[in-house]
């Protein structure tokens, strides 16, 4: 079995240039562009998620959505973003009383659908996604760091 090595130069000088440049601008370039190229994953995902044909209002492809992480920095990172099912539990008045009821309307059981139970195969929505759109994703994040890299180095040179 043949072992593969890659080897990346100049992550350490862009890291530094980039850090350089957000503090001479005061702007974050990471999160937007991060959150484009997580945005080709969300949208592959909701393409892959199995619908219920059910009405009842509940779908896990409403709920995969893009979140940002609002301390990177715990974690050694300087941007993370979140590409999963996020749902809140639904509530839904009852009538003649005035305290919300708790409605089981919540897409809890997404991970049941990802990873499978005991009885059920996993359906993989998430990782196939991931797996098939990581490059898509990748060239999608340099092209739109690019991009603002070079429309605020511009507007600094006026």
């Amino acid at each position: 079995m043949a072992k593969e090595t890659v080897e990346v130069l100049g992550l350490k000088e862009m890291d530094l240039a980039i850090r350089k440049l957000t503090q001479a601008t005061g702007k974050n370039f990471l999160a937007p562009a991060l959150r484009k190229a997580a945005n080709v994953i969300r949208d592959q995902a909701r393409n892959n998620v199995p619908v219920d044909s059910t009405p009842d209002g509940v779908h896990v492809k409403e709920d995969i959505k893009v979140r940002r992480d609002s301390n990177p920095k715990a974690k050694g990172q300087n941007e993370i973003m979140y590409v999963k099912p996020f749902s809140k539990p639904r509530k839904k008045r009852v009538k003649g009383q005035r305290r919300k009821q708790k409605n089981d309307l919540s897409t809890y059981y997404w991970r049941f659908v990802e990873l499978g139970t005991v009885n059920q195969r996993g359906q993989r929505f998430l990782t196939r996604a991931h797996s098939t759109h990581k490059m898509i994703a990748v060239t999608v994040f340099k092209d739109t760091l690019g991009k603002m890299i070079i429309r605020e180095t511009k507007r600094l040179k006026k």
